[in-house]
């Protein structure tokens, strides 16, 4: 028997769709992987926490342990989590002009992120 990987759950109302959560299962891990939401829909309240609620309580009744915000920082994550798991990323390369321009083209992007936040 094959497990369901991927997972869809749509929030609607009147039959027409204002927010989608697309989520990674594996045993006992619900992770979540995109999120789309009409923001539009219904500015006064937040759609992804309300989504985000509604598919962790499906989640417990299905048995579900883990449920995983994947990487990232925002901070509508640590409102549903008491703890986090940090990443480092390692990049590699030659010692050649063009990947080592590259390389500093993509790590100056990531510090202009990090400044803007």
């Amino acid at each position: 028997m094959r497990e369901t990987c991927l997972q869809i759950d749509i929030l609607a109302a009147n039959g027409n769709p204002f927010g989608a959560l697309l989520h990674l299962r594996y045993e006992n891990t619900l992770a979540m992987y995109l999120m789309a939401i009409d923001k539009e829909y219904n500015p006064k309240i937040s759609i992804g926490n309300v989504l985000i609620g509604l598919c962790i309580t499906s989640a417990i009744r299905n048995g579900i342990e883990v449920y995983d915000f994947l990487k990232g920082c925002e901070s509508y994550k640590f409102h549903w989590s008491n703890d986090g798991k940090s990443s480092v990323e390692m990049l590699f390369w030659q010692r050649r002009m063009v990947p080592v321009i590259s390389g500093l083209t993509r790590l100056a992007k990531h510090a202009g992120k990090m400044i803007l936040r």
